[in-house]
């Protein structure tokens, strides 16, 4: 009877072991669910959010490039709208550390690191922009193809020399290599060499000048800017997390704010210009069939829709398209005034 009563109370005891367990289990999960369930506005845990709290009086060392126009620029551009973001989100502050593009340096912890096109992403870089490099002339129209080069002199900088060279391995292109863009552009402007290269946004300033034409994009060959990651894995994953955001909704509109920024002070547009842009419709028009210019519900894709759709949402502009059969008709209707913007890739 004693041996009953006992079995029966280490039962007992082990179903309220058992149970106790359980409970210790449901509530770790709860509590663990809880700690780094995501913020929906900004996907931040309640972890990462502490860490954030306990670190806010500590300035974050970041290398940021500071001569590349809009993307990032004494103090503005896409990149230091990023940081802007993470402070607005986070209340974390930066110490942006400022190097040249093009220089040779030893990135801190945390930067923004700048790749040339044979340079390898590491690991864990987190790419947020490309610059494509673009083949510039000294007259107005488009090339059709990068064959339409050969037999040429191309200007290119000492800079780019290796990874343009191999880019065009199989061209018979002669390339003439300058320490600076100013005299390239000098002697492409005098008919010195046929053509340059450069990437589009690092010398946006000087490929902007009178005379200076993009003539085609290199797609296959650009810098990237990437977020290289540093040591801290809880910053890491909270700049990951946030850049993401980022992309997701600031980065289109960021890109274009500085764009038309940038335009309207080299231009030294007033506000009423700038409104003036606006106030009509522009006709636009296109070959039909032609790979840069594709139409679909009234929305223009490919190549040249690329650019059209940026000056677009830059000025709320309003456009209308004008189809054609051939260059030579929609040239004519350009040249009389008929239409105000048109991509010729044959003149």
């Amino acid at each position: 009877m004693k041996l009953k009563r006992k079995k029966a109370k280490l039962g007992s005891i082990l179903v309220k072991i058992l149970i106790g367990l359980l409970i210790f289990s449901v509530l770790g999960i709860a509590v663990y669910y809880f700690l780094t369930a995501e913020d929906e506005d900004n996907s931040l845990t309640l972890l990462e959010k502490q860490w954030i709290s306990d670190n806010k009086s500590i300035l974050v060392d970041i290398d940021v490039p500071n001569n590349t126009y809009i993307y990032a620029n004494s103090g503005e551009g896409v990149l230091f709208d990023f940081l802007d973001y993470v402070k607005q989100e986070t209340g974390l502050e930066f110490n942006r550390k400022a190097y040249n593009y093009g220089a040779n340096i030893t990135y801190s912890s945390l930067a923004f690191a700048t790749l040339k096109p044979g340079d390898a992403l590491k690991k864990d870089d987190q790419l947020i922009l490309e610059d494509t490099y673009v083949l510039l002339g000294n007259n107005e129209g488009y090339i059709k193809s990068l064959d339409n080069i050969n037999g040429t002199t191309v200007g290119i900088l000492k800079t780019d020399e290796t990874n343009i060279k191999t880019y065009f391995t199989n061209k018979n292109i002669t390339f003439k290599t300058y320490e600076n863009i100013s005299t390239m552009l000098t002697e492409l402007k005098g008919n010195k060499v046929s053509y340059v290269i450069v990437p589009r946004y690092s010398y946006l300033n000087e490929i902007t000048e009178k005379g200076i034409f993009i003539k085609y994009s290199i797609s296959g060959l650009s810098n990237k800017y990437v977020l290289r990651l540093g040591s801290n894995e809880k910053l890491n994953t909270i700049m990951v997390k946030l850049l993401d955001n980022y992309k997701e909704e600031e980065l289109r509109l960021s890109y274009e704010e500085n764009l038309l920024n940038f335009y309207s002070e080299k231009y030294e547009l007033s506000e009423i210009e700038k409104t003036s842009l606006v106030s009509r419709v522009y006709k636009y028009g296109y070959v039909k069939g032609n790979s840069y210019n594709v139409l679909s519900n009234n929305k223009i894709y490919g190549s040249a829709g690329t650019y059209i759709n940026t000056l677009i949402n830059m000025f709320d502009m309003e456009i209308s398209y004008k189809e054609y059969d051939d260059f030579q008709d929609l040239k004519r209707d350009l040249d009389n005034g008929k239409l105000d913007i048109a991509f010729i890739d044959n003149l």
